[in-house]
């Protein structure tokens, strides 16, 4: 999905007097399969009074590089939040029209199985989990998900292990004492070994 055609002339719903509006925008906030970014950029397209967006607008509004714009609106598309669909008018030209939603699901996604990832930067390993493991790395080595202090750059997937949030916590108690910061962990022994015994070493 390219930049132009993703991003043109999105039609963003404007907040309305429903009841539930604020609900809804607390849900996007806690929906930890999406980045902070990614977030972001739907809560921005949802309150913005105005009704069109090309990639240029967005990337203006929120300081953010039109790939990271990019990267956002998969996110969202993966998980219903945000549909593109070309469409040929009467003239016979394609014209791009995007969809907007405050509610997971609103539009047909294909959900991916949600697994458990191991990877390593710089000394340091990230165990967290998502359903969208490309589109999750990408985002950590833009620096997403990063200590401040921790350099920025690619990482290496080490392992990825079927499970969501009850597995990663599980195993962020059982590696607590290398415990750094948010989801990092020193790169030691126990993690390696726990990662060889796996048989479901990354590729």
């Amino acid at each position: 999905m390219s930049v132009s055609d993703a991003a043109q002339d999105l039609n963003a719903a404007s907040p309305t007097n429903d009841d539930g509006l604020l609900e809804k925008f607390i849900h996007i906030a806690l929906d930890r399969d999406l980045s902070f970014r990614a977030r972001g950029v739907l809560l921005f397209l949802l309150t913005s009074p105005d009704q069109s967006f090309t990639a240029a607008d967005i990337s203006a509004a929120g300081g953010e590089g039109r790939e990271a714009i990019r990267t956002a609106l998969e996110e969202l598309a993966s998980l219903g939040y945000y549909k593109v669909t070309k469409v040929r008018g009467s003239d016979g030209k394609i014209s791009t029209v995007s969809q907007i939603s405050p509610i997971r699901g609103t539009f047909d996604a294909s959900p991916a199985p949600r697994v458990v990832y191991f990877v390593e930067r710089d000394g340091y390993v990230k165990i967290g989990t998502t359903t969208r493991l490309k589109s999750r790395l990408r985002t950590i080595s833009q620096g997403g998900s990063t200590p401040r202090w921790m350099n920025t750059g690619p990482v290496n997937l080490l392992a990825t292990i079927p499970g969501g949030c009850d597995r990663e916590v599980e195993l962020h108690r059982l590696f607590h004492q290398e415990h750094v910061e948010g989801e990092w962990f020193r790169d030691c022994p126990a993690i390696r070994s726990f990662i060889n015994d796996l048989g479901q070493v990354a590729q």
